[in-house]
């Protein structure tokens, strides 16, 4: 980490706690010919909604809860060819898109197997790190 006179320690601690509260993994910002890049510790999963809550477990039915597929970073979500839609079923590992962010390419793919039940985003849309781009039916 360093720093150069076009950046001050203001703008990257705002920086850094800006990237922290939305979770990101790191923060790179360029003034000019000055940059500054740093990787931020974890940051706790967006996918909470996905646990199931203990208190509603004990009364709720035993089916397991739908497995969202979240973006891997800011950018723009670029489909497969052809597009995921859903009734689909797609298998653990499986590439179901790509988040393309400063011009490279970030898979995604789904975590556990499951049918599609819904697709979030379109193609060519913006996505945030952790946005929803799929629900799973597992």
């Amino acid at each position: 980490m360093w720093l150069m006179s076009g950046l001050d320690s203001g703008q990257i601690r705002h920086a850094i706690l800006t990237a922290q509260a939305k979770g990101y993994k790191q923060v790179r910002i360029r003034a000019g010919e000055d940059r500054f890049s740093a990787v931020l510790s974890a940051a706790p999963s967006l996918e909470v909604e996905d646990e199931a809550d203990p208190e509603q477990s004990e009364a709720a039915p035993a089916s397991a809860p739908d497995l969202t597929v979240p973006s891997p970073a800011v950018g723009y979500f670029r489909s497969l060819e052809p597009p995921i839609q859903p009734g689909d079923k797609v298998l653990e590992g499986d590439k179901v898109g790509e988040v393309v962010a400063l011009g490279l390419a970030n898979d995604v793919a789904a975590k556990e197997g499951g049918e599609v039940t819904e697709v979030c985003v379109s193609d060519g849309e913006s996505v945030e790190y952790g946005q929803r781009i799929l629900v799973l039916k597992r």
